[in-house]
């Protein structure tokens, strides 16, 4: 995901760093200063998402975060793949969501599949 960076962008962070700093709710603070909930909803959103991808807020690294990884049973007999069938990675994720990737896949248009679906 791409960085968040210029003007518009420090003054959210200005005001979302003034919110979790002072005590108040969201809806208190926005009514206090005139901003709109939903846009400082998701200026916030973005904010710490930016920061998370960066490493933290200063965007320095922090410790790595790594997931516990589990292998399946294989079947008693692993065969090659058919002639003409391609191998594949295949990852199974917790929640059932299964991700398939053949040879020859383009690794930037995989990133950007996971972004998309969060993970």
């Amino acid at each position: 995901m791409g960085s968040v960076s210029g003007t518009a962008a420090a003054y959210w962070r200005g005001h979302v760093g003034a919110w979790r700093s002072g005590g108040r709710s969201r809806r208190e603070y926005c009514a206090a200063h005139g901003l709109s909930r939903k846009t400082f909803d998701w200026w916030a959103w973005r904010l710490d998402r930016a920061d998370r991808d960066a490493g933290g807020p200063d965007g320095a690294e922090g410790e790595p975060h790594f997931l516990p990884v589990g292998l399946a049973d294989a079947p008693e007999a692993v065969t090659a793949p058919a002639a003409g069938e391609a191998e594949r990675i295949e990852i199974a994720l917790p929640d059932g969501m299964v991700v398939r990737v053949g040879p020859g896949f383009d690794a930037a248009a995989l990133e950007r599949v996971l972004d998309v679906l969060g993970r």
